[in-house]
């Protein structure tokens, strides 16, 4: 984490860290809980997931696979910086399906 505080002749303080990144993804998730009341903790966070803009540090990290790469970036920032948007609505050009349900053995289920 970096930090200044207000002692080093500044007024105002900052400070760096995934601690402050949790704010932002509550309240994402907390606008997905408020609109689809329904929905299980495991189907908002795969809504988070799914609406998150990867951030662009972290391209030039070299390694011999490419699945390396993506790991080293996830384990550095993250999944990137979710979208209540993104996550609560579907567009003409993203579409997202979503259906809780189980399926019995040798049985299907067709979505239109």
């Amino acid at each position: 984490m970096i930090s200044a505080s207000a002692s080093d002749d500044r007024i105002l303080s900052f400070d760096v860290g995934t601690s402050f990144a949790a704010p932002l993804v509550t309240r994402v998730a907390a606008a997905v809980k408020a609109r689809f009341p329904e929905f299980s903790a495991n189907l908002v966070r795969a809504l988070l997931l799914c609406s998150a803009d990867a951030l662009e540090f972290g391209s030039e990290l070299d390694t011999e696979r490419h699945v390396d790469r993506i790991d080293a970036i996830h384990r550095l920032t993250g999944y990137g910086r979710p979208s209540i948007a993104r996550a609560t609505e579907s567009t003409s050009h993203r579409v997202v399906l979503v259906a809780e349900d189980a399926i019995p053995i040798d049985a299907v289920h067709l979505y239109e």
